[in-house]
C-alpha cells in the first residue's frame, strides 16, 4: 500500500465513515473513495463492505489495521520529531519500564536527565518484561530504551545490568507473631499465597524459592501486577513473595501499618537490566540516560523489616 492509501484506509477506521475521514484529512469525499477503491484495487481483496448504508470493515481489513496502527505510530513520531528539530530543540527519546520501576524509579530518572538536557522530550510507558521485550524488536522499534527485572539474553537485543532489588516476603500484619518477627519458608505452608506470573522475573523467582523449600503453596490468587499483589496483601488476602521497590511503594502508601515486610536471605536479588536493539545501539544522549536511572535506581530506600 501506498502512503497515501494508508492515510485513507486508517482514517476511515479510525472516524468511522467516508465524510468524517474526508474531514479529517480535508480533502473531498470523492477523493477518499477514489484512492480507497485504487488501493482494494491493488491489494486484490475488499477492505470494507457496505451494510444498511453504513462501511463494515472486512476481516482482511481488521488483520492489516493493527500493522498500519502500528506505521501510523512511527509516522506520528517522526513528525514529532521534524517538529523538534525544526524548532531547534534535542530530540525525541522513547522509554519503557516495568510498572514498579516506573513507580518511582524512571520518573526520577527522567527528572534528572532533563535538568542537564533542556530541550529533549519523552515517550514514557509501562509494561510487562515480554511486551516490553516485543516492542524492542529492530521489526518494530516501538521504543529506543527499555528497564526491566531479569538478565537473560535475548535474540537481537542487548542487555545491561544496571542494579538490583532484592526479593522480600510481604505479610499481613500479625500473621508471624510465632516467627518472632523473622522469616521462615514455614510461612509458605500456614499461609494462603498470591502469585504472580512464573514467566515474569519476580514469579520465576518465587516459584525457585518454593522449589528450593520444598514447599506447595495454597495460591489464592495468580495475578498479572505486582501492585494487584501487594494490594492483596495489604487486605490480608494472602502473603507474596515481591521485589523490595514494590514492598517500598506499598509501605509509602496509607495503611501501611497493616503489613510487615521480610527480607529472604537465601534469595539472590533480582538484577535490573537496561534492554536495548543491538541494530540500534545507544545514542550518547541515551546512554547518559542509562547512567541517570542506574543513579536514581542505587538511590531508592530499601524497606527494612
Amino acid at each position: 500500500m501506498r502512503y497515501r492509501q494508508i492515510e485513507v484506509f486508517f482514517s476511515i477506521m479510525t472516524q468511522g465513515t467516508v465524510t468524517a475521514a474526508a474531514k479529517s484529512l480535508n480533502i473531498t469525499q470523492p477523493s477518499v473513495t477514489a484512492t480507497l477503491k485504487q488501493a482494494e484495487g491493488e491489494l486484490g481483496f475488499d477492505l470494507f463492505v457496505r451494510r444498511r448504508g453504513r462501511l463494515v470493515p472486512t476481516l482482511e481489513a481488521r488483520r492489516l489495521f493493527d500493522e498500519v496502527a502500528r506505521a501510523h505510530r512511527s509516522l506520528e513520531t517522526i513528525e514529532q520529531l521534524a517538529s523538534r528539530l525544526k524548532e531547534g530543540k534535542l530530540g525525541h527519546m522513547r522509554i519503557a519500564a516495568t510498572p514498579t520501576l516506573g513507580l518511582q524509579v524512571l520518573p526520577e530518572a527522567v527528572a534528572r536527565f532533563s535538568l542537564k538536557s533542556e530541550g529533549y522530550s519523552f515517550e514514557v510507558t509501562t509494561q510487562h518484561s515480554g511486551e516490553i521485550i516485543a516492542n524492542l524488536d529492530e521489526r518494530s522499534g516501538r521504543y529506543d530504551l527499555g528497564f526491566t527485572f531479569g538478565a537473560r539474553g535475548y535474540d537481537g537485543l542487548a542487555v545491561r545490568r544496571v542494579g538490583s532489588a532484592p526479593l522480600m516476603c510481604l505479610v499481613p500484619a500479625n500473621w508471624n507473631d510465632a516467627g518472632d518477627g523473622r522469616f521462615s519458608p514455614d510461612l509458605f505452608r500456614d499461609f494462603p499465597v498470591i502469585a504472580t506470573l512464573e514467566h515474569e522475573p519476580v514469579g520465576a523467582a518465587a516459584k525457585a524459592l518454593f522449589v528450593r523449600y520444598g514447599v506447595t503453596p495454597k495460591i489464592v490468587a495468580n495475578v498479572h501486577s505486582l501492585q494487584v499483589a501487594a494490594s492483596l496483601v495489604k487486605r490480608r488476602v494472602g502473603l507474596a513473595i515481591l521485589d523490595a521497590l514494590t514492598v517500598y511503594s506499598i509501605l509509602e502508601t496509607p495503611g501501611a501499618h497493616q503489613l510487615a515486610a521480610y527480607p529472604i536471605p537465601d534469595a539472590k536479588p533480582l538484577p535490573v537490566t537496561a534492554v536495548f536493539s543491538e541494530q540500534r545501539m545507544l545514542t550518547a544522549p541515551a546512554e547518559k540516560f542509562v547512567k541517570d536511572f542506574k543513579a536514581a535506581l542505587a538511590d531508592q530506600a530499601i524497606p527494612k523489616a
